[in-house]
């Protein structure tokens, strides 16, 4: 009889050891975290750029100085590698993320078609280093509502805005992309899927 009650307490204490494992609490990922190594994918579909007026068929009148043009066009390429660094909260309880390091490369366009349908010649882009990055995770005021926003700015003002949906270990959306700030600059947009390698 001893020997059957010890065996079932055994058991027991068994059975509570493996049940305290399973709840233990343990730390979760953060859900709106931008820190890790992140490998961008693109997809561009649209050349953005600005001649003088008259400009048909966008712009046939002479008023005003520019003409603004959008075009269909998957001639541009771009990849990026960035890693970000874990986040902090300043004063006022907003997150903050660091650059740690990046790398931007590509295909942009070097020549406007003569017909302007879109970018007549790409001439290759890096790999280069934006060393300056922007980041506004989900809920932050300067991303739009439920959107992600990553900006890495370069030395010689282009920049790429990337604003998606975050999920887990990914953010998918659109972006811009320019090499200037000057007015209207030749750009392009498309879409990416943002992967987080741990």
């Amino acid at each position: 009889m001893r020997t059957v009650v010890f065996r079932v307490a055994l058991f027991a204490m068994s059975a509570l050891g493996v049940f305290a494992a399973c709840s233990s609490t343990e730390p979760r990922p953060d859900p709106l975290s931008l820190e890790g190594r992140w490998i961008v994918s693109t997809s561009l579909d649209t050349f953005m750029f600005e001649t003088g007026v008259p400009s048909p068929p966008d712009c046939p009148s002479s008023i005003g100085m520019y003409c603004s043009h959008r075009r269909a066009d998957t001639t541009g390429r771009l990849s990026i590698v960035m890693t970000i660094a874990g986040d902090s909260v300043n004063a006022s309880g907003a997150r903050q993320f660091r650059l740690v390091s990046d790398s931007v490369s590509g295909l942009f366009c070097d020549q406007i078609a003569s017909t302007l349908s879109g970018c007549g010649h790409v001439s290759p882009i890096g790999p280069t280093y934006y060393p300056e990055g922007r980041f506004a995770p989900t809920g932050d005021p300067l991303a739009a509502t439920g959107a992600t926003y990553i900006r890495l700015d370069g030395i010689n003002e282009q920049y790429v805005g990337l604003s998606g949906t975050l999920a887990g270990d990914s953010i998918v959306g659109r972006l811009y992309w320019t090499q200037s700030f000057n007015r209207f600059p030749p750009a392009y947009a498309g879409s990416f899927t943002a992967r987080r390698q741990r």
